[in-house]
C-alpha cells in the first residue's frame, strides 16, 4: 500500500483517501505517508471520544501537529455541546467546521454533480471551498459555468 501511496504522490498534486475512522494497519499506513490528516469529529460524546482516542495515537506515532486538521462535521446547533468544548477537550484546534445540510448534499449527490456546481453559494460548499483553501494554502480556480449565452458571459465579467 505504501509503495503504492508514493507513486500516487509522484504523479499528482493530491491525492485523497478516506479511510475508516478505526485505526487499521492499512490506515495507519496511509496516515504515515499522509502530507496532512484531514480528521472528522461530530459534536457527539461518542465521536469526541473516538477522536480523542486517534488524536492519542497520533501523537504516540510523533505525528507532528501541524500535519492534522481536525474538522467539525454536520454541526447542528441542537446540542448542548459547542465546538469551543470539543476544541478545550481535545487540546487541537478546529480547524473548520462543515454545516449540516443533508438536503443540498444528497440532491447534488443524487443530479451526479459537485456541489459547487449545483449550489455554489451554499453554506455548506462554501465551507468546503474555505477548507480546501485553508488545507491548500491558496484560493482555488473557480469550476467554469456550464451556463451558455449572453447572459452567462455578462455574470462572468
Amino acid at each position: 500500500m505504501q509503495v503504492c501511496l508514493e507513486s500516487l504522490q509522484k504523479n499528482y498534486d493530491y491525492v485523497v483517501v478516506d479511510t475508516p475512522n478505526s485505526l487499521t494497519e492499512p490506515s495507519l499506513t496511509v496516515l504515515d505517508v499522509a502530507d496532512r490528516i484531514v480528521y472528522l469529529t461530530s459534536l457527539s460524546i461518542p465521536s469526541i471520544k473516538s477522536t480523542k482516542q486517534g488524536l492519542d495515537v497520533m501523537q504516540e506515532l510523533h505525528y507532528p501537529a501541524s500535519k492534522i486538521y481536525l474538522l467539525v462535521n454536520s454541526l447542528e446547533f441542537i446540542d448542548d455541546i459547542q465546538v469551543e468544548d470539543v476544541q478545550m477537550c481535545l487540546q487541537e484546534p478546529i480547524r473548520g467546521v462543515l454545516p449540516s445540510d443533508p438536503h443540498t448534499v444528497m440532491d447534488a449527490i443524487n443530479s451526479g454533480v459537485t456541489l459547487l456546481q449545483a449550489y455554489p453559494q451554499a453554506r455548506i460548499t462554501q465551507s468546503l471551498m474555505q477548507t480546501v483553501r485553508s488545507l491548500i494554502g491558496y484560493p482555488l480556480i473557480e469550476e467554469p459555468s456550464h451556463e451558455k449565452g449572453w447572459l452567462a458571459r455578462l455574470r462572468a465579467i
